[in-house]
């Protein structure tokens, strides 16, 4: 007993290698760009930041923003090298600064021409506000052939400008629009048109600038142009007492187009209590995708749109045309690109517990056919389509005959990730794609003292493998209900979030419904049968289709089950939730419960490691989308989560499965090494997983470590040297897990030989010792 006790007291101190994920950057960074996949730019004593990014063919990097010295801000350009490193040859050292007034310069939109030379627009403030536009040569330097000495400035005379964004028209005229507020009147756009050389064009609006004014505000922060010229522009329409997201479009000439929308503006209405376009971009097809963020009462969330030409929702997008980011925090989608493959990709920012940090969704679209003879339901992944509307189970197949209607099935797929730079604020502004497939992101991180310029480089391969995942068609429809489980997100090692959307089958009133299903049905004509009784079919099918419709169960209770075996399911007998929508724990024997309820709580046996293996939420009644807290999980272990709905008749229906998994505790090696992905963490780990787990002794010492690691973890983390010389106590064991590992049998064998001979000399000489000393 003494031996055991020693040798897991042994473990304990051999504890520090075991590793776990802290706070630093994902795993879909591209950790060859850069410093670990980031490059950052200081440039002197204030805030730096990145408001627009863009890639030149050849790969290099151009970030735009604005620098603060300390007393204005100045414009600030960056060009990086494809892997991360300033181009020398930019500027002279790879940066440039610009101050064209007496106050503020700030750039805000970059855009690069087909001859690599650097168009930029912005602010500048003199005597008076005027959105500046200049063009620099591919060396970094104002391009004397373009406006007057490389800049054109358009004065505004009653606002200050507050952001433009800049697109180029197929015959390389130049179009530039902005924002103009003041705290005394309603904010109006401003579109600005020039021709390659940088003048002025007088056939567009009053001598190249057209205003657009209402009663109201309106507010353009990023615009596009279509294939005729003409000029669609998002922001924000308030014609009301809330600010709505909305659009406008210009024809070629800068006047509104009176057939889009009301007088060429239109409310892109996105439910709640506001809302903002802060991107826009317009698809080969004509389609166009919206990115911004919605007010829902609690938070700012992000939301991804496509509309048509028209500027109507294209309803196999999202829900109906829409979809809303499933973080349960602030959240905000500030810029938006097309891959080659027609993957979407998203940047903007999340809230999180530890300061914002960078947010890239992804959106992917899969595509699958039906087959010839019969319908699968799980190579589709989603319920067959069929004229008789059959609600099918997963795995059912449904023979095909001329009167089946079988369509193909269109499922989007949407990932995200979350960057965080230095563990403070870390923001996306931007994004962009390199020749070669990687993203880029781009913004400010934080770094204790002020903002610097931030760009994040991220793997093609990797960026869409996210397990923080949504497919849309993959809802389950059943017993008239639609449920969706939305995707699992803020995953810790004790937690994580999830949730559902749940929404009747059908749109429609019963009313209306019952109308449609009863129209086509013929009454019954007697035609002289005096026996016969006229009888009114259709008013019979739709008092009975009303009865049914209006007397459909409501949902009772929802929430999500999670399991460690897949297809979890509710259960009625399961005990009290913890009074805040927390997971409900099993209690049977078979299901142990975990000793971890938080990131510090600790429950239970020191020397005890069991696993919550099952447990489910309470989050109200009713349909529409509801947010779900897991509370309790235990580390390192996967899970299968479904939505689920209990019905006023008792009838238990499920969406969609999801799964994830919980990360790794916060242990001792991965604060000193400060990464998860660092060679000694890694090697730590695996030894770990090879000689701890599956053993008794492994496990209970697994208890013990898990209950004293987070609170050294904690203080390791706050000094960098605590850090070193934590690292430097790591050097024995790093080695002990190498040799373990990595170390092949025939240095193994020498190595042992080598301590066993060390072992029998220092005997020897101990023995030798005695013997003369007596």
């Amino acid at each position: 007993m003494l031996k055991e006790k020693l040798m897991t007291v042994g473990l304990v101190v051999l504890g520090f290698m075991v590793i776990g994920s802290w706070g630093g950057a994902a795993t879909q960074l591209d950790t060859t760009f850069g410093k670990d996949g980031f490059a950052l730019q200081d440039f002197g004593i204030g805030d730096d930041e990145v408001f627009s990014l863009a890639v030149q063919s050849d790969g290099k990097i151009v970030a735009a923003g604005y620098s603060f010295n300390g007393a204005v801000k100045n414009l600030a350009v960056a060009r990086f090298l494809e892997d991360g490193t300033k181009d020398v040859d930019f500027s002279n050292d790879g940066l440039l600064t610009l101050s064209m007034g007496n106050g503020d310069t700030v750039g805000r939109s970059v855009f690069i021409q087909d001859d690599g030379k650097i168009i930029l627009a912005g602010s500048v403030r003199d005597d008076t506000e005027n959105i500046v536009v200049l063009r620099l040569t591919p060396e970094g330097n104002l391009d004397p052939s373009f406006a007057v000495d490389g800049q054109l400035l358009v004065a505004v005379n009653d606002g200050e400008v507050e952001n433009c964004d800049i697109t180029l028209v197929e015959n390389g005229s130049i179009v530039v629009a902005g924002t103009v507020g003041s705290e005394t009147a309603v904010k109006y756009a401003v579109f600005v048109k020039l021709d390659p050389e940088g003048s002025l064009d007088e056939s567009f609006g009053v001598d190249g600038v057209s205003v657009v004014k209402g009663s109201y505000d309106v507010t353009v922060n990023a615009i596009d142009t279509l294939p005729d010229g003409s000029i669609l522009a998002g922001g924000i329409l308030a014609d009301a007492d809330t600010a709505e997201a909305g659009t406008l479009r210009l024809t070629q000439e800068g006047i509104l187009d009176s057939a889009y929308g009301t007088e060429g503006k239109k409310i892109v209405i996105v439910e709640g209590a506001g809302s903002e376009i802060n991107d826009i971009l317009i698809e080969e097809d004509g389609n166009v995708l919206l990115v911004g963020a919605v007010d829902n009462g609690n938070y700012l969330q992000a939301f991804v749109a496509r509309i048509s030409e028209n500027g109507s929702y294209v309803s196999d997008f999202g829900e109906s045309g829409l979809y809303r980011s499933s973080l349960g925090y602030e959240n905000v989608a500030n810029a938006v690109v097309l891959q080659s493959d027609a993957s979407i990709l998203v940047a903007g920012f999340a809230a999180t517990e530890t300061g914002k940090d960078i947010f890239l969704l992804t959106v992917t679209e899969t595509q699958e056919s039906a087959g010839e003879d019969q319908v699968a339901v799980e190579e589709l992944d989603s319920l067959a389509i069929v004229k008789s509307a059959m609600l099918l189970e997963e795995g059912e197949e449904v023979p095909v005959t001329e009167d089946t209607e079988v369509v193909a099935v269109k499922n989007l797929v949407f990932s995200y990730s979350l960057t965080d730079v230095a563990e403070k604020d870390d923001v996306g502004y931007a994004v962009a794609i390199l020749p070669d497939g990687n993203v880029l992101a781009a913004g400010s991180t934080e770094n204790g003292n002020d903002m610097d310029f931030a760009v994040v480089r991220y793997s093609k391969e990797n960026i869409i493998q996210s397990s923080n995942s949504l497919v849309y068609g993959n809802a389950v429809v059943t017993e008239g209900f639609r449920v969706l489980t939305a995707p699992v997100t803020n995953v810790t090692r004790v937690s994580a979030v999830s949730g559902g959307i749940i929404s009747e089958n059908s749109t429609l009133s019963c009313e209306t419904g019952c109308t449609q299903e009863c129209e086509d049905l013929e009454d019954e004509e007697c035609e002289g049968d005096e026996e016969c009784v006229e009888d009114s079919t259709q008013e019979e099918c739709y008092d009975a289709c009303l009865l049914e419709c209006e007397s459909k169960p409501t949902i009772e209770l929802r929430g999500v089950v999670f399991s460690v075996t897949s297809l979890p399911s509710y259960n009625v007998d399961e005990g009290e939730t913890d009074g805040d929508g927390g997971a409900t724990v099993s209690e049977d024997e078979d299901t142990p419960t975990s000793f971890l309820g938080n990131n510090s709580a600790y429950e239970g046996d020191m020397f005890s490691y069991d696993i919550i293996r099952s447990g489910q939420t309470e989050d109200g009644s009713g349909t529409g989308a509801y947010s779900s807290e897991v509370a309790k999980v235990s580390p390192d272990v996967t899970y299968y989560v479904r939505a689920y709905a209990v019905l006023s008749d008792g009838t238990v229906i499920y969406g969609n499965q999801v799964m994830f998994k919980s990360n790794d505790a916060c242990f001792i090696a991965t604060a000193a090494y400060g990464s998860l992905i660092e060679k000694k963490v890694a090697l730590l780990r695996e030894f770990r997983d090879t000689y701890l787990r599956g053993s008794r002794l492994g496990e209970r010492f697994i208890g013990v470590y898990y209950h004293v690691s987070p609170q050294i973890a904690d203080f390791v983390v706050r000094s960098e040297i605590s850090k070193a010389i934590v690292r430097l106590l790591l050097l024995p064991f790093v080695f002990i897990a190498w040799f373990a590992v990595k170390a092949t049998v025939v240095v193994q064998a020498g190595v042992l030989a080598g301590i066993i001979g060390l072992a029998g000399l220092v005997l020897l000489a101990i023995k030798k010792n005695q013997v003369m000393s007596r």
